[in-house]
């Protein structure tokens, strides 16, 4: 029995010519099957977070531009948002940036969280 009758004939170029003594086909789909796993669960938190950010802001928006349209005292952003809630975006924009920085670890040193991943 040839050794790459166990591998996927699109993986072949990824390995050599003899796979190593401990190769294990089913360790492998396991390990394959649990990526694409977190991978959708990450898209699905990135696209809920999205989402969450896009509904504030089309929110405030359309405050806006209901005022301008009723012909609000102030027609520019700054003065119809504010100097403090103009602040307030900011700040929760950068303390996110941050955040999505840093590598959480938990009480025994293990890794919660790595850079770019949200919690669920």
């Amino acid at each position: 029995m040839n050794s790459l009758d166990q591998v996927h004939q699109k993986d072949w170029r990824h390995v050599g010519v003899e796979p190593d003594k401990d190769f294990s086909p089913e360790h492998n789909m396991e390990v394959i099957e649990r990526t694409i796993r977190e991978a959708e669960r990450q898209r699905r938190m990135q696209k809920r977070k999205f989402k969450e950010g896009l509904d504030e802001r089309a929110e405030a928006l359309a405050g806006y531009l209901k005022s301008v349209e009723q012909g609000g005292k102030d027609s520019s952003v700054s003065g119809y948002f504010g100097k403090k809630y103009k602040g307030y975006l900011a700040g929760k924009y950068a303390i996110e940036r941050i955040k999505d920085g840093l590598t959480t670890l938990g009480e025994n040193g293990q890794v919660i969280r790595r850079p770019g991943e949200m919690i669920e």
